[in-house]
């Protein structure tokens, strides 16, 4: 995402940034090390998902900070759900039954779910109209403890949000 960043979002290249950059990708080889081999485990089905999800993550990101120049945080969050959901609704037709078990039988987990993910995007999205992307996505993915260590860490950030 770093390298995007600085290519697409113009974002300013920090010691940290690259170091953190240089640690991803010393990740990424030790992740595909075997045998003496650099990229031996490149080819297992397992690490080709693992590194395509981070590949999408990063573009979703390049999207989503891009998208803030045109959207308000609230009407983007509600796009990007509304247009899956309308697409999934094609599909559910099939197993309508199996939606409704899961909506009566687990409904307070399933209510829980939504309103926790579309709340954590809104926050995403709001911190993104703040920051740098980059640094948006360091703090809430890669922070030591997630939320809580960030609410205790930067509350003057989101005295900013608010």
């Amino acid at each position: 995402m770093f390298l995007l960043s600085i290519i697409i979002l113009a974002e300013t290249v920090t010691f940290e940034k690259t170091l953190g950059t240089l640690i991803v990708f010393a990740g990424v080889l030790i992740l595909t090390y075997q045998h003496r081999q650099l990229f031996g485990r490149l080819s297992d089905k397992g690490v080709q998902l693992t590194l395509l999800a981070s590949v999408l993550v990063a573009f979703v990101a390049i999207i989503d900070k891009l998208a803030m120049d045109y959207f308000t945080p609230g009407m983007f969050g509600f796009l990007v759900y509304l247009i899956p959901g309308l697409i999934l609704l094609l599909f559910v037709r099939t197993r309508i039954r199996a939606a409704k078990k899961l909506i009566t039988t687990k409904w307070l987990p399933v209510i829980g779910v939504i309103i926790l993910g579309m709340t954590f995007y809104y926050f995403q999205l709001k911190a993104l109209t703040c920051r740098n992307a980059t640094r948006v996505y360091h703090e809430w993915f890669i922070g030591a403890s997630g939320i809580p260590s960030m609410i205790k860490n930067h509350w003057s950030f989101f005295l900013m949000i608010f």
